[in-house]
């Protein structure tokens, strides 16, 4: 049960961590990669827990939606998706802005 739960985690992490180190146009620190790469995977993992019970459990939006339901279902999935990765990639920026201050005050503070 252990396995079954934290080998799609760590795989999040892994998927997540290669899409924020590499897909950005600039130069992203494997530190803040993994940073941001965290809490998204804990989000993902969360969500799909969430919407498989979800799914599972009702069925009523198969009665009010009928053949386009399935349809339905996959956009609202793609969204969320789409969302948490935004989410990480902003976390991971503003994390990397952050430690870019704070190494200009500390530049700056040693100059005087």
């Amino acid at each position: 049960m252990v396995v079954a739960r934290t080998v799609p985690f760590v795989l999040s992490i892994v998927i997540f961590f290669l899409i924020y180190k590499f897909m950005p146009r600039g130069h992203v620190p494997w530190r803040l990669a993994l940073t941001a790469s965290v809490p998204a995977a804990i989000l993902w993992e969360t969500g799909k827990r969430v919407f498989a019970d979800y799914v599972t459990r009702s069925q009523h939006y198969s009665t009010l939606f009928g053949p386009m339901a399935s349809l339905i279902v996959l956009m609202v999935w793609i969204y969320y998706s789409a969302t948490l990765v935004l989410f990480g990639a902003e976390m991971g920026a503003a994390w990397q802005q952050d430690v870019e201050q704070e190494e200009a005050l500390q530049a700056e503070g040693g100059a005087e």
